[in-house]
């Protein structure tokens, strides 16, 4: 990525904030850092990196003003900062002046794309929602290295996007999978991210001191899916299920009397949506938990038949039922994170990991070990 010449307005001095001024010096740009307090905690960080790069890179301290964009080409913004609150008077300036206004994970999705065009092509699997978001982050690094991929965890879990993309950049030690954990407040600011994977684990009343209202807080977490991504969504929430792509045509509904298959693996290509839940399911290939004989299973909804089908239909045609049977994976109590909502967790954790195509073998061996 190559943003030489050009002005950039840092504005936050937290984790992200310090990484986007690497970032942005590392690809050539002048960067001036803003903050409100005089002495933010990673000042020092700052100075020793400004005390290599010269007047290319400055911090300034104070109102968070519009005089700031004097001469600026975009603004690189925290996720900390809150629109209405800290950035109330600069947001609608930038926006008066035509300043683009990206945050941490844009500039990451942005280097990714430019990446793309020297060859390397990761996976990208991202993870946001009120509840369980690091859970699911951390089980899917952990899966995806058992299916014997290099991955690189990072985002809200920390350590910071740019960070570890500077670092895996500088050590040529770029991962074949990257998963991401995203707050709301990060994707507010992503226009460009194009995850092969992405899932929305629950939408519940929280940062609305952050977000207008609640439609706002949904749609900035919907932000994590892209045209192409395959959503993975938690069908005991009804603000999840609202995500859907208008596009995406509902997957085969299951006929009942479907036996059980437990052992064989069914290769299909992943629908641009995949369900999880609590409950047993319905649809090809959605995850959820079965009881069969008193034992609680991690189970996916596959066809009855190996090789059987889909037939293709019309526009506006109805579904065909097809039959389909529940694949019996693991039994819950096998996990050692306990409780529902983990055995939720590991059911999203799986359904990404499937939608980039990794086999059931080592996930399921991983899911086993993974102990929180």
């Amino acid at each position: 990525m190559n943003y030489s010449g050009q002005h950039v307005l840092v504005l936050g001095l937290g984790e992200s904030g310090l990484a986007m001024a690497r970032w942005l010096r590392h690809c050539g740009a002048q960067v001036r850092v803003a903050d409100t307090r005089e002495a933010p905690q990673r000042l020092p960080a700052l100075l020793e990196l400004a005390a290599t790069e010269g007047p290319a890179l400055e911090f300034v301290s104070g109102e968070l003003t519009a005089a700031l964009l004097d001469g600026v080409q975009f603004v690189a913004v925290s996720p900390g900062l809150a629109p209405r609150l800290e950035l109330a008077q600069i947001l609608p300036a930038a926006q008066e002046r035509n300043i683009p206004v990206w945050g941490e994970i844009e500039l990451f999705a942005q280097a990714l794309a430019a990446l793309k065009e020297t060859g390397y092509a990761p996976k990208v699997i991202a993870i946001t929602g009120t509840n369980g978001k690091t859970t699911v982050t951390s089980i899917v690094g952990l899966l995806c290295a058992r299916a014997g991929l290099t991955v690189q965890v990072a985002g809200n879990i920390s350590p910071a996007a740019l960070d570890v993309l500077l670092a895996a950049v500088q050590n040529q030690s770029l991962p074949q999978v990257w998963v991401l954990e995203l707050s709301s407040f990060q994707l507010h600011f992503t226009y460009s991210l194009q995850a092969d994977a992405a899932t929305v684990l629950n939408v519940t009343q929280d940062h609305l001191d952050w977000h207008l209202d609640m439609d706002e807080y949904a749609s900035d977490k919907a932000r994590i899916f892209a045209a192409q991504t395959v959503r993975v969504l938690n069908r005991d929430d009804a603000s999840v299920m609202k995500m859907q792509a208008p596009e995406v045509e509902p997957a085969p509904v299951a006929k009942k009397g479907a036996a059980v298959v437990e052992e064989e693996e069914i290769a299909l290509p992943p629908p641009a949506m995949i369900s999880f839940g609590c409950n047993v399911p319905q649809t090809l290939a959605s995850f959820g938990l079965t009881n069969e004989r008193g034992v609680l299973w991690l189970s996916q909804a596959v066809l009855a038949e190996e090789g059987a089908p889909v037939k293709r239909r019309k526009k506006g045609e109805a579904a065909p039922p097809v039959e389909l049977a529940l694949k019996h994976l693991m039994p819950a109590d096998a996990l050692k994170i306990r409780g529902q909502h983990n055995a939720a967790n590991a059911l999203a954790a799986l359904a990404l990991c499937r939608a980039i195509g990794l086999p059931f073998a080592p996930l399921l061996h991983g899911l086993r070990d993974y102990q929180g």
